[in-house]
């Protein structure tokens, strides 16, 4: 019995740990499928058992999985200063026990609604206690459920408003050059996941399920191919961009002589691409406070190589009686015009700018003596750049992982910009993973995307989601290329993404409800099991002291014949 739960979680194990081969830079998508069949296959098999079972096998597979494919956060823990190798270890291992038990949590929690709510229905079966133990007619009933779960968690880490979101390692991701990828124009990328897990689910029960019904799951990926060659969008003009990668360290960008040369290199290679419509540098190309010295300088340099510039900034938000707000942006100055645009970041990054859930974790990065930065959210809505008549869908990083977010800065947008600073992942899976998110962002909104990082991978992608110039991680040099402006919407700007903020708004309200107090009746019931467990062992005590006849047995230090003096 042990040893064949040790082989059941090792495989859900190894199922989390080969799921990031699916996603860049390995991009081999057929194991996304295998590894949810062995999700599928694990979570059935202990269905029957204990609770605590059913705990474990989405846990080991999370594990895996995030231990795996976000290995990259040590590296980023590491290149901040002041943080040694053993603290970035602790608390990479925390970070995935924490993403881990999130996803357990909503996995687990689909798994045993979608099995015992069926079994009520159909029986009137008291199907809501601990020891109730579903019957192997309903052992189907958790593959759907861990599918139904899967997916609800993939859809909350794409809310922009969720402090806990981390939009990493969605499966559709994985499937960015297939016919199914189609799907993203009119559900997104969750839309896409959606109909991998329809699609590993037959997989897993090819052997009991009807032709109509594995027709039924091959459909999507027909369908994807019709609705990416949807003319959603139409192209306007063609448009020239330059970007500029120069491989500059965050230890370079930061140092005291740091901006003065970033901007040494980053100019001297933006002389290569003179002539150009748009000159675009990286997050924190100029790791300097945004000034009009500053603007003077880029509008010079933008008349001089006759193209708008974009470059990555710090700026500031002077509040009265409190500390200055430091904003992580981007500046757009034009080649005709003095004035500037600026862009603030939104969506902070985890840990790196922004600490989730902070009444509880800053207490603890404080006693771990860890450095915090004071970057913050930008002020009151952010709009795009308008530079020589084109109007720039404007990023910064993490916010491009984000769909609904950047849906709505494409709505008016001509082409998307997002600069990154990539250095954060060392030499790790990251980049790769970063820009394959990235390219899912042009499916789904119809957009040619011009995506610049110091370190890389900068490159053009065409509004279906093809990389068709880029430049390698850690080399210097400039990506020039033609983009095609682009008006008109996609299903999913026009109608989809708008949504998730009221299902934010019901999922805060109603799921916040319905899993605290199915949380209240869990924790309930198990408190009735241990006192139940308790009254049991002090029955069990109370016979043990009366003899056959049911008379009381006296106290061992008690003398028997003292009751008939």
């Amino acid at each position: 019995m042990q040893h064949r739960v040790a082989v059941i979680l090792a495989l859900a194990f190894l199922g989390g740990a080969i799921y990031p081969l699916a996603f860049a830079p390995f991009e081999i998508w057929p194991i996304a499928l295998v590894s949810l069949v062995l999700l599928f296959f694990t979570s059935e098999q202990v269905f029957e058992r204990s609770f605590f079972l059913r705990l474990l096998v989405p846990f080991a597979f999370a594990v895996g999985m995030y231990a795996v494919g976000t290995s990259w956060v040590h590296s980023s823990f590491l290149a901040v200063e002041g943080v040694s190798n053993t603290i970035s270890a602790w608390v990479t291992v925390l970070f995935v026990f924490a993403a881990a038990g999130v996803f357990t949590g909503i996995i687990v929690i689909f798994q045993e609604l979608w099995a015992r709510t069926p079994k009520f229905v159909q029986t009137g079966e008291n199907a809501y206690t601990l020891e109730w133990n579903p019957s192997r007619a309903l052992r189907g009933y958790s593959v759907l459920g861990t599918a139904l779960g899967w997916v609800v968690f993939e859809f909350q880490n794409t809310l922009v408003e969720s402090d806990i979101a981390f939009p990493w390692l969605q499966a559709g991701y994985a499937f960015i050059d297939t016919w199914l990828v189609g799907m993203a124009t009119v559900g997104g990328v969750t839309l896409v996941s959606f109909f991998v897990l329809v699609t590993a689910m037959a997989l897993y029960r090819i052997q009991r399920i009807r032709f109509v019904t594995m027709a039924l799951a091959a459909l999507p990926w027909l369908l994807g191919i019709v609705l990416l060659n949807v003319p959603w969008t139409r192209p306007l003009e063609e448009k020239e961009v330059g970007l500029v990668q120069s491989n500059f360290s965050i230890e370079e960008k930061t140092n005291e002589t740091g901006s003065r040369e970033s901007w040494r290199a980053n100019t001297r290679l933006s002389l290569e691409v003179v002539g150009v419509d748009f000159v675009i540098w990286p997050e924190g190309a100029l790791h300097t406070m945004l000034r009009q010295d500053w603007i003077n300088v880029l509008h010079e340099f933008a008349t001089y190589v006759d193209a708008s510039v974009i470059t990555g900034i710090l700026s500031q938000t002077i509040v009265p009686d409190e500390d200055p707000i430091l904003h992580n942006a981007a500046v757009g100055v034009s080649k005709h015009a003095p004035e500037y645009q600026e862009y603030q970041k939104t969506k902070m990054a985890p840990f790196g700018e922004q600490i989730p859930l902070d009444v509880v974790l800053r207490p603890i990065i404080r006693w771990l003596d860890l450095p915090i930065n004071r970057i913050g959210p930008g002020i009151g809505p952010q709009s795009n750049m308008e530079l020589d008549g084109v109007t720039v869908g404007m990023t910064i990083c993490y916010e491009i992982a984000f769909p609904s977010y950047v849906a709505a800065r494409s709505r008016d947008a001509d082409f998307l910009v997002t600069i990154s600073e990539d250095g954060w992942f060392g030499n790790s899976i990251g980049p790769a993973q970063h820009m394959q998110i990235a390219r899912m962002r042009s499916v789904e909104t119809g957009r040619y995307l011009a995506r610049a990082t110091t370190k890389g991978i900068s490159g053009i992608v065409d509004s279906k989601g093809k990389l068709i110039a880029t430049i390698p991680v850690d080399e210097e040099g400039v990506v020039r290329g033609t983009i095609q402006t682009m008006e008109g919407e996609t299903w999913f700007v026009k109608y989809v993404s708008g949504l998730s903020a009221w299902v934010w708004g019901a999922v805060t309200v109603l799921g916040g409800g319905v899993l605290s107090a199915f949380g209240g009746v869990l924790g309930l019931l198990f408190l009735r099991r241990v006192f139940a467990g308790e009254s049991d062992a002090a029955d069990e005590a109370e016979e043990s002291e009366l003899d056959e006849d049911g008379d009381e047995l006296p106290e061992e230090d008690e003398d028997p014949d003292d009751d008939w003096s």
